[in-house]
């Protein structure tokens, strides 16, 4: 999993995958996640506002989750994208709310893949 806009949707929910994003230890996380979130957002137009605030989510929880990789040397961070198949206007409101996840069940349990998906949406719905 690398940059790349999959949009594909997640069975039995309302909610499509617009992109995932997978970091390791060592390399710009900024500047690669900015350029990521500016080419897959930009066509929703976004306020600058709520786009400063995903970005600024997503840094800094990148910053904290690779951190916490390095001290091991391994592990993961990977940062997906979803918005609701309803969220088609971009005259509207925009929001996000984000969940945090720290996957332990793949192959390596002792070095956790940490998960922050973003859910994008339209007010009022």
């Amino acid at each position: 999993m690398s940059a790349n806009e999959s949009h594909s949707s997640r069975p039995d929910t309302d909610w499509q995958v617009l992109g995932e994003l997978e970091l390791s230890t060592g390399l710009n996380a900024d500047k690669k996640i900015r350029g990521w979130l500016t080419d897959l957002l930009t066509p929703l137009r976004l306020h600058d506002s709520l786009l400063n605030k995903v970005l600024t989510s997503a840094q800094e929880y990148a910053l904290r989750a690779l951190q916490s990789s390095a001290e091991t040397g391994h592990g993961h961070v990977h940062l997906i994208i979803l918005t609701s198949y309803r969220s088609t206007s971009v005259t509207t409101t925009w929001g996000f709310f984000r969940i945090e996840k720290i996957d332990s069940t793949g192959q390596d349990q002792l070095h956790p893949d940490h998960i922050l998906e973003f859910y994008l949406y339209t007010e009022g719905q």
